[in-house]
């Protein structure tokens, strides 16, 4: 167990920060008749936009620690199966661009998908005028067919990536 309990910490972390962020700091509301989510923790009190940004690193620490649960089994694979020679470059280069890109991609993905409160609050004026007063405080609301695109697209790329890797350890 010499350097797996640096992979170990590195699940540990991003573990805790998903569920602090999550549990403690956002404590996401989600409407979904209306794709809107307003905050019940301690971020009520940071307003919408201070919402908004404990949402979006909640998405990074999310996808942060899947990333750290599939590098645990990569380094597992690699470590009973010999025959894979990775040199040092290419291991840190590898644990960079899979540490930075799948979140990266997820958090801009939602960045991207936000929607100004005031198109939000008149959305859900014309749909559903009793969900209004939930939507007072600090509320965040997301284009639905922006998520469901970006859900469609981050879905193939992964589905490509994932088979290329392992047509590559085949080969």
């Amino acid at each position: 167990m010499k350097t797996y309990k640096y992979v170990l910490l590195n699940i540990s972390i991003w573990a805790f920060l998903t569920d602090f962020v999550l549990e403690i700091v956002l404590i996401p509301m989600p409407e979904l008749e209306v794709f809107g989510v307003y905050a019940g923790g301690l971020a009520m009190w940071l307003g919408s936009s201070g919402a908004f940004a404990c949402a979006v690193g909640a998405f990074f620490f999310i996808a942060e620690y899947l990333v750290a649960l599939l590098l645990a089994f990569f380094y597992r694979y690699a470590a009973l199966h010999n025959e894979l020679e990775i040199k040092k470059w290419q291991y840190v280069v590898g644990t960079v661009l899979i540490m930075t890109v799948p979140p990266g991609a997820w958090t801009g993905g939602i960045i991207v998908t936000y929607m100004p409160q005031d198109v939000f609050r008149r959305s859900v004026g014309n749909t559903r005028p009793d969900l209004l007063p939930l939507f007072q405080h600090a509320f965040m609301g997301f284009d639905k067919k922006g998520i469901l695109i970006g859900s469609a697209v981050l879905f193939v790329l992964a589905m490509l990536w994932i088979g290329s890797s392992a047509q590559a350890i085949d080969d």
